[in-house]
């Protein structure tokens, strides 16, 4: 790989999540096999001694991974539960844990990084097959407009309710950001990826979730954005809010992750699920990862009603002393 490579790809850790990422990074290997110049920035939100400890070691030893974290940023007022950040458009929220907020992190670290293209990808996001990835960086080279490429794509919700805050409101389009490469050039148009709000005269809250409202004013100046063939839905798995994990432990991450794929690309992930055979590689999918379910607790089901954000003194490295 070059000194100055074509991409980097930055993800945020935190300690509830970091079981997961131990996959994730190393999945990454994938993309250096298809020969894609980059690096990837791990960037430790927070991380307890315990955690940091047991990963950051090994994680150095992969030739394509630069370690960081915020810990000259921390003080012992900040980050907490309950701190109040307010963006640079003026929108203020409180913290719902003991990290900095994701577009904190965005904000200050993105533009110091020193490659053409970034991608703010998820600590709960593995590569099963670099096809994608390659195929992104190939339409951001060829097309001069685009400013962006994603994974996946949200649509404007007139009526959206919200999971965290319990409202409804109109939640705008969005390119998300579990896996989305920017040309790092755009990033810079004056506006923050901080969520942000604003009340119509009729009463409509409309939401711009992080980055959307960045995404926006590029679209506003003539910029693009395209998200990554249907087809390529199986080249890549999002384990969805992993940072909210209260269940899954080191003794059972292992096998948390193989049925979460079965579950993902059946049994045959080259049938996908169309067809009769399709639809039979799907419900041996459904059907063992059911089995999962029972035998580890319904750890997903619990995972995703966010549990510990309403408990800040969950402790978090009990998942990695089972």
């Amino acid at each position: 790989m070059s000194a100055a490579p074509e991409v980097t790809f930055f993800m945020l850790v935190t300690d509830p999540c970091a079981l997961i990422a131990d996959y994730a990074i190393r999945s990454y290997r994938l993309l250096a096999r298809a020969k894609i110049d980059f690096r990837l920035r791990v960037y430790g939100n927070c991380l307890s001694p315990l955690v940091r400890d047991c990963y950051y070691p090994r994680w150095g030893k992969l030739p394509y991974v630069e370690l960081d974290d915020n810990r000259r940023h921390v003080t012992p007022d900040y980050p907490r539960t309950g701190y109040v950040v307010t963006s640079p458009e003026g929108v203020s929220h409180p913290l719902s844990g003991k990290w900095e907020t994701c577009a904190t992190i965005w904000m200050r670290e993105l533009s110091q990084l020193p490659t053409p293209f970034v991608a703010t990808v998820d600590a709960d996001f593995e590569i099963l097959d670099p096809a994608f990835a390659i195929r992104a960086l190939e339409c951001l080279r060829a097309a001069p407009d685009l400013a962006g490429v994603s994974t996946s794509y949200g649509p404007d919700r007139p009526v959206h309710r919200e999971t965290y805050s319990r409202r409804t409101v109109f939640m705008h389009q969005r390119w998300d950001t579990w896996f989305c490469i920017y040309r790092k050039s755009c990033l810079d148009v004056g506006v923050s990826p901080f969520l942000y709000e604003e009340t119509a005269a009729d009463g409509t809250m409309h939401v711009y979730d992080a980055f959307s409202h960045l995404q926006h004013a590029l679209l506003a100046q003539g910029w693009r954005f395209e998200v990554v063939a249907p087809e390529c839905q199986n080249q890549f798995i999002h384990y969805t809010s992993f940072g909210q994990n209260q269940n899954v432990t080191t003794r059972t991450v292992a096998a948390y992750r193989r049925y979460r794929i079965l579950l993902h690309r059946g049994l045959v992930p080259r049938l996908g699920f169309k067809g009769a055979r399709g639809r039979l590689n799907r419900w041996v999918g459904y059907g063992v990862y059911e089995l999962f379910m029972r035998r580890f607790g319904g750890v997903d089901r619990s995972r995703q009603q966010f549990q510990h954000l309403l408990n800040p003194d969950f402790d978090v490295e009990r998942l990695y002393r089972d």
